[in-house]
């Protein structure tokens, strides 16, 4: 009996944060076939192929429990990202392309939410692959990357934090 009692409110736990996800997935998947333009507003340290560049993030292909959104920083069309709907938790994928259209190797890394989060809000803590895959590749502060979502005041924000870096993107919702 003392293990079903944790065991019941783990469920319940999961059974609350479905709700909250799923409406925020809604939220965005609304929004398929549109192109939302936006400005990079946090990069510290400053990375030079962000400073500066128009960016558009497109809500292009939209199923039931996936989101497609192509991001173009200027006329760099090598990002996409993925938003991926579980029964109790969201996923944020990053796949990269080079130039010949091959997938880069470092790509397909990224979160999943571990709390419910908000109708307006998830945060995506680096998941176990995306742990090995920046181990394999010499980049052990990412780990602790941090991926966060959030719509607000008429505007889609995109945000990396760890310690030592801090970015943000900024996309106007129509």
């Amino acid at each position: 009996m003392r293990l079903l009692i944790p065991l019941l409110l783990l469920a319940s736990a999961s059974a609350v944060a479905a709700p909250k996800q799923k409406t925020f997935f809604d939220s965005i998947s609304a929004l398929c076939g549109q192109t939302l333009k936006g400005k990079v507003v946090t990069n510290i340290p400053a990375d030079p192929a962000w400073d500066d560049q128009p960016l558009t993030l497109t809500i292009s292909h939209c199923e039931k429990r996936e989101l497609t959104m192509p991001l173009m920083v200027g006329q760099d069309s090598s990002r996409t990202l993925y938003l991926r709907r579980a029964n109790d938790s969201l996923q944020l994928e990053h796949r990269h392309r080079l130039a010949d259209g091959r997938e880069d190797p470092l790509s397909r890394y990224g979160g999943r939410t571990r709390e419910p989060g908000s109708v307006s809000l998830q945060r995506f803590p680096a998941d176990s692959f995306t742990k090995a895959l920046f181990k394999e590749k010499g980049l052990l502060e990412a780990i602790q990357n941090v991926w966060t979502l959030s719509l607000e005041q008429g505007q889609l924000h995109y945000r990396l934090d760890r310690p030592g870096r801090e970015f943000e993107a900024v996309f106007e919702l129509p």
